[in-house]
Parts: C-alpha cells; structure tokens; sequence
C-alpha cells in the first residue's frame, strides 16, 4: 500500500507491528522479508520516487577532520535521499566479509565482531538473490578463472586474487512493485523521521514523530522499530531522539556516532606486468553475456595481515596505459620503487617483449578510531533539526599499512617474475589525496557490552527492548573493498529472522 504522507491530517497517529524507518537497501530487504508475515509493517521514506533537492538537502551539514577536502561530499552527495537510498546511484561491487575481519585482531584497537564468518554465511547465501550475482567460490567463478587466469605469484605469496561480483540491482526499481502492492506494508513517502520518544519507564520506544517538509507532522507507534538511514543518519536520529534521554538513544556510554570509518580509497601505485594485456582480463570487470560483471582484486593473504599485522587491502587495477616493450638489456628487478628492498626473482629471465602499464586504486580498512564520530552541528535544516557535523579522523598507522601492502605487492610481483611495481606518494602524501568509498561505517557499533558498543550481536540498541539498527553503522571494522553494502543485507536478513521470532 503507498500512501503520501503529505496527505494526512496533521497530528495524525499510524501504528504497527513493526515500523521500519528508511527505504534504501536495509529497509527494503527488511520489508520484503514481512511480505505474507501477517503483521502490520509501516515503511518510512523520506522521499519519493525521484530525487528532490529539498529533501536531499536535510542531509547538509558540516564536515571536518584530518581529510575532507570537499565538506558535502560525504555528507549530501554520496547519499541519495529517495526511495531505493543510494542504491540508486551504487556501484554494485560485492563479495563477502573474511573469516578474519571478524577476529579481535591485537594490531587493530577495538577490533573483533560478536558474530563470526560462519555465523553470516547462511545470511550471504540468500543475499545473493537480492542484488542478483551468482555465488562466490562457486562454479560461476571457477569458470571464470580457467577463461580469464590470475597472476601466479606462487604458494607463499602474501599476495593473491579475490573475486568480487558487481550488482546491477537498483532497489527502487527492482523491488517498488513488490513493495507497493504487499497487503501487510504501508509504504509512507515524503516522511522524515525526527525523534524517537520512550515509555514511562524509559525501557522502550512508544513512538516516533515524523513530519512532512512544508506538510503535516504525525506518530507512528509500533511494537518494533528498526533504524535504516545510513551511517550517518542513523547516529543523527539516535541523537536526536533526547527529549527522555539528554544524550540520546543508547549513548549512555557516549558512543553513538563514534568510530565513524570509511574505505580509504587513492590511486597509490603503478605497476608493470610482463604479461600481455589480455592475461589481465581477469582484473577487468566484464559482463560474459549478462548482466552481472566479476573482477578480480588483488588483496592480501590473511597469513600476510597476520604476520606484517596489515589492515584490509585490495588493489583493482587500472589498465589505462598501452603496452610498452621493456629494453631487452634491463633486468625485471630493475625496479624504481620508492621502498628500495625487493627479493631476488625466482626466475632470471629478463623482462623482454609486450608488458602493460596499470594504476593500482587501493581500497583499504580503516582502524575504528572514537576521535571520528557524527555529532550534531549547531545549524538546523528545514525541518528544525540539527544538522550532523562529521569529523572524520584517519590515524598515520592506515596509510603506513597501505604503503606496506603496495610494498608486498611489488616484491612478490618481482619474485614471481609478473612485473614491476613503483609507489607513487609517500604515506605522508597519502592523507590529502585520499578519498573515502563513501561506505558509512561504525558509528552504531556491535558490541555485547553497552561500554563498547551501541547495539548487541542482534543489532538490539542497548537500554532499549524494541529498537533495533540496521545497516553499516552496526559494523564494528569494515574490511576491503566490496564488503559492505553485501554484508550489511546479509545482518539485515539475520536480523528479520531474530525480529520473527520474537514477534510471530
């Protein structure tokens, strides 16, 4: 059922079973999964079908830290404010978390999941339908691997090849019908959330007031209520839901909006393969006769994370320059790395006949950091709220690891005989260049206890019995590249299975 909530009589009162609040990837998923379920679910989106510059604009706000460089870039023009949520604009690059990334890893402060690897692998399973790629490590990719082969760097290589599937889901489109025209949901457009209000006894939340842009404002009131507006907004309504509680919903600890993280993404390196550029297909995103394109990254081995004690890397590279023919006389470690100790080669031969030249665009893990956090800002938006400021802070430590996975790379290229490899900037040029992925990550972090996160291992907020966080924001680290928009649908599901089972 679609209803525009512009529509309703001021001060009206909606109520549910569950109501879950944002439409992009999260809460789309969420709904769907109440398709049939038997329960009330009340759907809350922002906007419309189509983008719209006033609504848009209440994601404004102010940004600082030690690397924003462009104030709106993560805060309005990242995220896209209308039904499907920046799914509209994404992408598509999926692969799943490691097994390691949810390990409390000693060189990584605050690190470590209440949930492991085995625990979501079910939950990946049946994602895959949602953004429509075949599995992962499955027939699809070993048919890829013998059409398009990898670097063979050899055994002990700290260095090797990670499959990633790029999606060409657009939410807002592919599941709108579905949604739309679901007896059990109640879609309500052009509805932005404002404040969470508790019971009498502080315990739970009795409802939540929403208001229209230039239009009525009206309660939902719900058994349950799950929070899906990104990662920063996610923080922002937690905070602003203080009317009981002055810091906000569950920041008794002063953690909401912390440890904000994104990928670090910048074109760090080059390298030199000796090796025709069409060996290289594997690390080009193609579309063998459909829609879903795979790619080859090259990551580092999680023997080598553990032994170097490096934080997530992938390299995707960047085949941009036409292939050159290396002098016959010039041997292959011949190499003009700014990191100047590279290994004998295993093999003598030189580097003669047809060799490409690539970028290397690094995406890595960024350390959780409690410096870098989502506050509210002293500037209202249209609705009267306060704006979020971010402070995004990436520590000197994330760059020194990139730096030494680029290294790695370079010496088991060289090892290997595949190539050459050159660091462009130092770690101490890495900080301005730097961009984010624009993956909004932690600032509602998983942690079984209330001193060290802000939601449970079942995305509960503590303090509260009915209101639970979905999305990246719950994500206590957040991997490489790829990992996600794919793992956060993945809790999304293991979380609509806890909620059946507590309501059904």
């Amino acid at each position: 059922m679609l209803i525009d909530a512009r529509e309703l009589r001021d001060g009206s009162r909606v109520d549910a079973d569950l109501c879950i609040v944002g439409a992009g990837a999260a809460g789309i998923s969420l709904a769907r999964e109440w398709i049939g379920a038997g329960r009330r679910v009340v759907l809350l989106e922002s906007g419309g079908f189509e983008p719209d510059a006033g609504t848009q604009d209440l994601y404004a706000g102010e940004a600082v830290g030690n690397v924003i460089a462009t104030p709106d870039l993560h805060l309005v023009r990242t995220r896209l404010r209308f039904f499907g949520g920046s799914t509209n604009h994404w992408g598509g690059y999926c692969r799943p978390l490691a097994p390691l990334d949810f390990e409390s890893r000693p060189w990584v402060p605050e690190s470590g999941w209440p949930v492991d690897r085995r625990e979501l692998d079910p939950f990946y399973a049946r994602a895959l339908s949602l953004i429509e790629v075949p599995p992962f490590g499955g027939d699809y990719d070993r048919d890829r691997l013998r059409e398009r082969p990898t670097l063979d760097l050899g055994a002990d290589s700290g260095i090797e090849t990670s499959m990633i599937h790029l999606s060409s889901t657009r939410f807002g489109q592919r599941y709108r019908q579905e949604i739309v025209t679901a007896g059990e949901i109640a879609l309500y457009l052009h509805a932005n959330a404002l404040e969470f209000e508790t019971d009498d006894a502080d315990r739970r939340v009795a409802r939540l007031q929403v208001a229209c842009l230039a239009g009525p404002r009206f309660s939902v009131h719900a058994r349950t209520f799950v929070l899906a507006t990104g990662g920063i907004e996610n923080a922002r309504l937690l905070l602003l839901s203080r009317r009981d509680r002055v810091a906000g919903l569950g920041n008794r600890h002063d953690l909401v909006g912390r440890f904000f993280m994104d990928h670090l993404s910048l074109e760090a390196g080059r390298a030199l393969f000796t090796r025709p550029v069409g060996d290289l297909s594997l690390y080009r995103a193609v579309r063998p006769g459909g829609r879903v394109a795979s790619l080859g990254l090259i990551t580092t081995s999680e023997a080598a994370q553990r032994e170097k004690q490096l934080l997530g890397f992938s390299a995707r590279v960047l085949l941009e320059r036409e292939a050159k023919r290396l002098p016959a006389d010039r041997p292959l470690l011949d190499i003009t790395w700014a990191l100047d100790h590279l290994s004998e080669p295993r093999s003598s031969a030189s580097a003669q006949g047809e060799a490409i030249t690539a970028g290397l665009m690094v995406v890595a893990e960024q350390a959780p950091d409690r410096k870098s956090r989502v506050t509210l800002g002293t500037d209202r938006d249209a609705l009267g709220q306060p704006r979020a400021r971010l402070d995004w802070r990436v520590a000197r430590a994330d760059y020194d690891s990139i730096a030494r996975s680029l290294e790695l790379m370079a010496r088991d290229l060289g090892q290997a005989a595949q190539g050459r490899g050159q660091l462009r900037i130092s770690p101490e040029e890495m900080r301005p260049r730097s961009n984010g992925w624009s993956h909004h990550m932690g600032t509602t972090r998983m942690h079984e206890d209330p001193r060290s996160g802000v939601v449970d291992a079942q995305c509960r907020v503590h303090g509260v019995e009915n209101l639970y966080v979905a999305g990246s924001s719950v994500f206590p680290t957040g991997g490489s590249e790829g990992t996600t928009t794919f793992t956060l649908l993945a809790l999304t599901l293991r979380l609509s299975d806890h909620l059946k089972r507590e309501m059904l």
